[in-house]
């Protein structure tokens, strides 16, 4: 697949730059379809949501990595966080989800959460932490998706790597998006889930994370140093299309 970089460098920066934009458009031009959501300065909004949710999902982990005495960081290690550790990095990115939006929507007197939320977000961390202990593994003895797919090793290919970038995509983004808006809107039409909150943040967090992964490829993979920066961009990314798939 090596010989193919070329065509999935331009491919994945062409497709970035066109989901982006296209989420973008949805994002500032779409008007709530739920009785308390926002109607204008949606960008803006998932902008100032990703920041703060990004920022603060990485202190939580780094701080349960110090009161636990864990040193995963943000990838890299020779074995991914499993088991509680996985349930604990799941927590880590759903509380953001569940405060930050509840915080900014005081401070700024804005009608931006459904009275569901709490319900919603609720459902969304167990299946988060279940997506975690899938993709990272439920006991260090029992090896997850991420393990036996693409784990970091000089052997891991391009192929097996996307692979688990498009598994991790569709299960994060659909697992967290699709049930939280279904629990606060269910009026909400399915075009319009599917579509501008599902497919086009699905495709966003992986052209994103494609492009990155071939643009520093072999070491996006097997590199313990490129690995921590691979999941600093997919941490700033996913949040930017959570934020903008529940919240928009």
């Amino acid at each position: 697949m090596t010989d193919s970089i070329p065509l999935l460098k331009y491919g994945g920066i062409i497709a970035n730059f066109v989901s982006i934009a296209s989420f973008a458009f949805y994002l500032t031009d779409r008007t709530s379809s739920t009785p308390r959501g926002f109607s204008s300065g949606g960008l803006n909004v998932v902008l100032h949501l990703t920041l703060v949710s990004a920022i603060t999902y990485g202190i939580l982990w780094s701080l349960a990595e110090q009161i636990f005495g864990w040193t995963w960081g943000t990838g890299g290690g020779k074995t991914p966080p499993s088991g509680w550790a996985a349930v604990v990095l799941s927590l880590c990115m759903t509380l953001p989800l569940a405060l930050v939006p509840f915080v900014y929507q005081k401070v700024t007197n804005m009608n931006l959460l459904s009275p569901l939320h709490w319900r919603a977000i609720f459902l969304v961390s167990l299946l988060c932490a279940g997506a975690h202990l899938a993709i990272f593994g439920p006991t260090s003895d029992v090896p997850g998706l991420r393990q036996r797919i693409a784990p970091t090793d000089p052997h891991t290919s391009l192929e097996a790597g996307l692979t688990m970038e498009a598994i991790f995509t569709v299960t994060i983004i659909g697992l967290l998006v699709l049930p939280y808006r279904l629990t606060v809107d269910r009026s909400e039409s399915w075009v319009r889930i599917g579509l501008g909150r599902v497919l086009l943040p699905c495709i966003v967090y992986f052209s994103g994370m494609v492009v990155f992964t071939v643009l520093r490829y072999p070491g996006s993979l097997t590199e313990p140093g490129w690995v921590q920066v691979r999941g600093i961009v997919a941490g700033l990314l996913i949040m930017f299309c959570l934020c903008g798939g529940m919240f928009s």
